[in-house]
């Protein structure tokens, strides 16, 4: 893969987002790279990453302000179909198979990585459930 070159400012921007909270995805899908590439950058320029472990990449500051009728719209579906679990630090929305696509729909929204939605099989019904 060619390395990519970036411009002082393209390199300020980049840097900016990620101490703002923008994703290392987030920022690799708006200059179109990969992941890697943002991941390089900043630590070539000696920032100090936040917490590695995680496994899907989002834009994590999504909801710091509520200023659309869209983000209310999520938070309160969130409220009704979501739990979060703090002490484990994950949200997660389960629905039945045919509503799928509102999922799907979540994930663009919040940039987020198609790898995020997940299914399991239901135990007693045996119908998939997305989340």
């Amino acid at each position: 893969m060619k390395k990519s070159n970036f411009t002082n400012e393209q390199i300020k921007d980049i840097l900016e987002r990620y101490n703002s909270g923008n994703s290392i995805y987030a920022i690799s899908k708006l200059y179109n790279v990969t992941h890697k590439v943002i991941n390089r950058i900043i630590i070539e320029n000696n920032l100090i990453k936040r917490d590695g472990r995680k496994k899907h990449f989002y834009n994590q500051t999504i909801f710091n302000d509520i200023d659309s009728s869209e983000k209310a719209y999520w938070l309160g579906f969130i409220l009704a179909d979501g739990y979060i679990n703090e002490k484990k630090a994950f949200m997660r929305i389960k629905l039945k198979e045919c509503d799928k696509n509102h999922l799907d729909k979540f994930v663009k929204f919040i940039d987020g990585d198609k790898g995020m939605i997940k299914y399991e099989t239901h135990n007693i019904t045996s119908n998939k459930q997305y989340y």
